[in-house]
């Protein structure tokens, strides 16, 4: 009889504040580690990715927003931010890309600022021009000039 209030005040002395003490510090341990933030997924990166959903689409948004630096005058349209572009073959007379050019050019000129829909592939191979800039590369495809609006 003698033995039992023993091993209740075992019990509650020792073997309950140590099971407590236990729990206490593995929740505390858990919560530790989901208040940390995540690490910020860097610029490049997010372009990146955002160049790559938009890549698997045939058609782009581009508008003409000149520089004068020596970053290409388009951007494409990448979910909700603008980003450089550079048109392949813009420079090649009568090339899909040098009509669009042509196009936007003359209209920039009488103030009328557009967005073109293009069809074309985009490239996911991130550039940086002028001041480290980051731009992409847009093929246009043949007839896309003339359906832009």
């Amino acid at each position: 009889m003698d033995c039992l209030p023993h091993a209740r005040r075992l019990l509650i002395g020792v073997v309950v504040p140590a099971l407590l003490g236990s729990l206490l510090l593995a929740c505390g341990t858990t919560r530790a580690k989901k208040g940390v933030p995540p690490k910020p997924v860097p610029y490049h990166e997010e372009v990146r990715q955002a160049a790559r959903l938009s890549a698997e689409q045939p058609g782009h948004v581009v508008r003409y927003n000149p520089v004068k630096c020596n970053c290409p005058h388009f951007e494409v349209q990448l979910g909700a931010r603008w980003i450089r572009l550079q048109l392949e073959g813009d420079k090649v007379v009568d090339s899909p890309a040098a009509r669009l050019l042509g196009r936007a050019e003359k209209d920039f000129a009488a103030g009328n600022l557009q967005r073109y829909p293009v069809i074309g592939d985009l490239s996911t191979s991130l550039n940086r021009c002028g001041q480290g800039a980051l731009f992409l590369t847009l093929s246009v495809a043949e007839g896309s000039a003339e359906r832009a609006e």
